[in-house]
């Protein structure tokens, strides 16, 4: 679901958080969506060292996903200045997420310019591979890890997916909370 809404606030968050926060945060929803997909860590083994640089439009950071053949893992985590990828993928928060829980082609958003990729495409090409077997939905893997907390962030997750889709369906979620303007006071 292309949501207007979900990008400005994960933009927002990616772009405003200090640093060690959004980096706990990456760390966290990396390891979530690996506990439930383990099979991603094995399908890019064979492209261990390979570091993917990610540009998301409207976001002042970048980030880094690297392939660790030791671990079998797959950290994110923020770019530093200058560093060395093999790789970069530049696009919008949303075709990003559309790509990550399969709900847009790959090749598609490439060809439509929505994604623009560089360097080794071949690893590209295996991430691309390896989301497109697993059924990846970013939320519920999140509340998975969430243990005790699952139950009240699934309930904000619905509200804020139902803001989403009023948002969307409005021509201004402004006049859609406020449909007339306000009485002057005086």
């Amino acid at each position: 679901m292309d949501s207007p809404l979900r990008d400005a606030l994960f933009g927002f968050a990616l772009s405003a958080l200090p640093s060690p926060l959004l980096q706990f945060g990456l760390d966290f929803a990396a390891a979530a969506v690996q506990e439930q997909h383990p099979s991603l860590g094995e399908r890019l083994r064979p492209f261990s060292g390979a570091r993917i640089a990610i540009d998301l439009e409207g976001v002042s950071r970048s980030f880094l996903l690297a392939f660790s053949e030791r671990s079998g893992r797959v950290s994110l985590c923020l770019a530093e200045e200058g560093e060395k990828a093999s790789a970069r993928i530049t696009g919008s928060l949303s075709a990003l997420f559309a790509l990550l829980e399969g709900n847009a082609d790959g090749d598609a958003l490439f060809f439509a310019r929505d994604l623009a990729l560089s360097g080794d495409t071949e690893a590209v090409v295996a991430l691309r591979n390896a989301l497109d077997n697993e059924e990846i939905d970013l939320f519920a893997d999140l509340f998975a890890a969430l243990g005790p907390f699952a139950l009240p962030a699934r309930a904000a997750t619905i509200a804020f997916r139902a803001l989403s889709a009023l948002a969307e369906r409005a021509p201004s979620f402004e006049k859609a909370v406020f449909p007339r303007p306000f009485p002057a006071r005086r």
